[in-house]
């Protein structure tokens, strides 16, 4: 361990070392808490590699897995309105597929209702009418219509909003937003249009 002389810290040159190579098993990804076992000396140096080593290949299969479906979706679908859901879906529930590759985890339909409404995020920027300074506004208090419609990938729904109480962070004035957000299918953001209006009332 070094030694502290007043402010300072004297370190030799087996505390160097030391550092050195604590700062290549962080490198290697292996995990403060395996690297604080081996420093008690409660497990061996080739423990804490090995245990790494099955992290890395679990994470590199994962990946693997993802940047091929990546890949085959660049190839096949050129908007998200073309992609076969369903298949992905069923492609992505189980943990292997054919190759024996691990994919990026588990989802059922009901996980849906937990994850969907903050996937789709109702913050949007919008431009002041009167200075064009860009402001942001979350729609999701002020939504008053939705229409869904059964479509070959799922359910497209529509929310539409106005906004009638923006004011401007920097000219103060009032203005409206108004529009919708598309999903399609249900949880996943696929377009929106915004107008924003002049108060005249605020004026």
């Amino acid at each position: 361990m070094p030694q502290k002389k007043g402010q300072f810290y004297n370190f030799s040159e087996e505390d160097i070392e030391r550092i050195k190579l604590l700062r290549v098993l962080k490198s290697l990804h292996v995990s403060e808490k395996d690297v604080k076992r081996w420093n008690k000396q409660e497990v061996r140096f080739d423990d804490i590699l090995a245990v790494t080593e099955t992290k890395l290949n679990d994470e590199v299969k994962k990946l693997l897995g993802a940047l091929e479906m990546i890949q085959e979706l660049r190839t096949c679908c050129t908007t998200s309105q073309t992609i076969p859901v369903d298949y992905y879906w069923e492609k992505i529930r189980f943990s292997k597929d054919k190759d024996s590759k691990e994919f990026m985890g588990k989802f059922e339909l009901e996980d849906i209702s937990d994850w969907a409404e903050l996937y789709v995020n109702t913050e949007r920027i919008v431009k002041c009418p009167y200075c064009r300074k860009e402001n942001s506004i979350d729609v999701k208090e002020y939504i008053y219509d939705e229409t869904m419609e059964e479509k070959s990938c799922g359910i497209e729904k529509y929310s539409y909003f106005e906004v009638d109480d923006c004011r401007c962070h920097s000219c103060g004035k009032e203005f409206v937003s108004k529009g919708y957000i598309c999903e399609y299918p249900i949880g996943v953001y696929d377009s929106h249009e915004i107008k924003t209006i002049k108060n005249e009332e605020a004026e």
